[in-house]
């Protein structure tokens, strides 16, 4: 199915006046939508100065061998690593390395919000599947698009528009996103695209990019295509994405080497999100659990009041 979308009305913009409900209109409509003052200007500036020193301190993506492309199929693998960007810095264990992560961006409400309307009816409780800091230098060339949800072999079997989503992806820009320094491409309407539409890799004139302030954010599904843009600019690019997927299914980031006291710093919310307590199904049964108890009992864990 090939969907034709309007590029100069989308990704549409809101904010938090904005109804909800209108909000998931446009990102099941769309596949995405721009949210302004995601995250206020002081907190982005903590966030930054928690961790500037692990970015700088960080390698770039991981390498990967050069393949003669006519003579065969790249191993999947290899694609894989070809997205993570010869010039891009990942930084991950945001939750162990950023007090501001803990506090603010697994405890914001707007995020939840958007979470408990995509997933509550359909999964249940949801967790975090991961998140980074992506930190684009200059020169980096642009990614391929891609869903986020190939890591999922399950997601080959999606046929149908109606088909429950079961990724959502909130990228906060830390500086500006512009065109000319690496904001993300957007494929709007292709997370609507069947099996008979060809997959667009590079340079496809349906994409638009996601152009943000910093504090603003893209909220994305995971079965969007999409990509980093090229950064032309002299200027690194910046964006923390924080990726959601429901209960059942296992995330890309694991958080059992958090320190107990780390853990116990955070609300029960935020111990949910990075796996630290026991969660409950669309028709609440329990999942992740320590025997027939709650992980949280048999921790016997602490948590820090309501944020």
């Amino acid at each position: 199915m090939t969907v034709t979308i309007n590029k100069s009305s989308v990704p549409h913009k809101v904010d938090f006046a904005t109804p909800l409900s209108d909000v998931i209109c446009h990102i099941k409509e769309d596949g995405a939508v721009i949210v302004r003052g995601f995250m206020d200007v002081e907190t982005i500036q903590k966030l930054q100065e928690e961790v500037d020193t692990a970015v700088e301190k960080g390698s770039f993506g991981p390498r990967y061998q050069e393949y003669n492309e006519e003579a065969g199929e790249i191993p999947k693998h290899e694609i894989y690593k070809r997205g993570e960007g010869k010039k891009t810095k990942h930084m991950k264990n945001l939750a162990l390395t950023s007090e501001t992560f803990r506090n603010d961006v697994l405890n914001h409400k707007w995020m939840h919000a958007v979470c408990e309307q995509i997933y509550g009816e359909e999964f249940g409780d949801y967790w975090m599947n991961c998140a980074h800091i992506l930190h684009l230098e200059p020169g980096e060339k642009a990614q391929f698009f891609h869903r986020d949800t190939g890591v999922y072999r399950v997601s080959d079997f999606r046929r149908r528009l109606n088909d429950p989503e079961f990724m959502i992806n909130f990228l906060v820009s830390l500086t500006e996103f512009r065109e000319d320094n690496g904001a993300t491409q957007l494929i709007p309407g292709s997370h609507k695209w069947d099996a008979a539409h060809p997959p667009t890799f590079y340079g496809s004139d349906e994409a638009v990019p996601a152009i943000l302030e910093p504090g603003d954010a893209v909220v994305y599904l995971g079965s969007l295509f999409h990509g980093a843009g090229e950064n032309r600019s002299l200027d690194y690019r910046r964006g923390m994405i924080v990726s959601m997927h429901p209960a059942h299914f296992t995330p890309m980031e694991s958080h059992f080497h958090l320190p107990k006291e780390i853990v116990e710093s955070m609300t029960p919310l935020a111990q949910q999100m990075v796996g630290w307590r026991t969660m409950n199904n669309q028709n609440k049964i329990p999942i992740w659990q320590a025997g027939d108890d709650k992980i949280e009992d048999v921790l016997r864990l602490q948590h820090k009041e309501v944020y």
